[in-house]
């Protein structure tokens, strides 16, 4: 192999960033897991989002997300007006993202919306499932006497 036809790191990844950027260049509406949420002193939010297929052991897929701090300063306070809890770890969320891609960092999905009804959904789902597991087990009724 010749160094002349050979590319530089900069030069791949720059390419990859602009087949990605002209290929999405929308915004999409992504379910998935909060893995891991950080709080910045800057007021940016960073995430890490998986998602897990039903039934099976492990994660499927990971990405990184932002939040920026234009934009959290909206979204935190609507989020947890209306579904009562903070972003946290382990919950289900709807959010309207945009793909970027730098060299440095990679990929990334920068967050512009949260949709919270979904969020609430998601945990009226799990109270309905651990109820009915408590009374299956006969569990469910052992405070009430």
């Amino acid at each position: 192999m010749r160094e002349g036809s050979s590319i530089g790191l900069l030069e791949l990844q720059e390419e990859i960033g602009g087949a990605l950027e002209r290929a999405l260049q929308r915004s999409y509406w992504i379910r998935a897991e909060i893995s891991e949420i950080k709080h910045q002193s800057t007021g940016h939010c960073y995430l890490e989002l998986v998602e897990k297929r039903p039934g099976e052991e492990g994660i499927s897929a990971r990405a990184q997300a932002i939040i920026w701090s234009s934009t959290y300063r909206i979204l935190r306070p609507y989020f947890s007006t209306t579904t009562g809890e903070e972003l946290t770890r382990g919950m289900m969320i709807l959010i309207k993202a945009q793909v970027q891609y730098t060299p440095l960092y990679g990929l990334s999905l920068i967050i512009s919306d949260i949709d919270p009804s979904y969020t609430v959904g998601e945990q009226e789902l799990k109270r309905q499932k651990t109820i009915q597991r408590l009374r299956d087990e006969g569990m469910f009724d052992m405070n009430s006497t």
